[in-house]
């Protein structure tokens, strides 16, 4: 009753559809992207979770649903064929997904063991149901200390983590287009620390999505061409 009489009737009955949806994902594939595990029975450096941004210390995966509508908006937009990286990836949600839109080279960045190792067997089950050929790869590691490889044109963050580690992401991401120009994308689900980006000469918004009060920032690199720019077709917010 609670979140009927905060969101509305409409509101909630999208998200228990989300719900259903996400569980018949995890049911048709064998997967475990749904279930809830707390921060603390996580074996994770406890220095390192002032930094991560986690909804009442619960690992939470982004939305299906929300999460299909920006990869679609994605897609229609040119890009060359590099690799996904999601940033605190936790079990692998967006890897998979991003698997149905053509993304040949997936990689999840992931802090917390026992994530990992769900993450790597969601893949490994995705890929013996679904027959695909795509090279998932899940690195356990502090986001802050991945080395953003040259192929890698899109990286996806779901608010993992604060305003320090986030600058430290950036500076590495942006470290490597320098080293390797190429056109990149940043999809920001629940932006929270938007503002950080923006202030930023190196990367600008392209474009912002709303899907059921799912909130995605849209940013691209800077580029010296302006024909590298991406171009977007217009969405409606839903």
């Amino acid at each position: 009753m609670t979140s009927l009489r905060r969101a509305g009737i409409g509101v909630t009955l999208v998200r228990a559809y989300m719900s259903v949806q996400e569980h018949c994902f995890d049911l048709r594939y064998g997967l475990d992207t749904c279930s809830r595990l707390k921060l603390r029975h996580l074996t994770i450096d406890r220095a390192a979770t002032a930094n991560l941004r986690w909804d009442r210390g619960y690992y939470q995966p982004t939305r299906l649903l929300p999460l299909r509508k920006m990869l679609r908006v994605i897609s229609t937009a040119p890009r060359t064929d590099g690799a996904l990286v999601d940033f605190g990836c936790g079990k692998g949600r967006v890897l998979l997904v991003a698997s149905e839109f053509g993304f040949e080279r997936v990689r999840g960045v992931e802090l917390a063991h026992e994530l990992c190792e769900i993450a790597r067997e969601n893949c490994a089950a995705y890929k013996a149901k679904t027959g695909i050929t795509t090279d998932f790869k899940v690195v356990e590691s502090d986001a802050t200390r991945y080395a953003v490889k040259e192929d890698e044109t899109l990286f996806f963050l779901f608010n993992p983590f604060g305003r320090k580690v986030l600058s430290t992401v950036l500076d590495n991401i942006a470290l490597s287009l320098r080293e390797h120009p190429r056109r990149a994308l940043i999809a920001y689900c629940n932006p929270r620390w938007k503002q950080s980006i923006e202030q930023r000469t190196d990367f600008f918004l392209v474009q912002e999505l709303n899907f059921w009060r799912h909130r995605f920032a849209i940013f691209a690199n800077r580029l010296h061409d302006p024909s590298q720019v991406p171009e977007f077709l217009p969405v409606q917010s839903q």
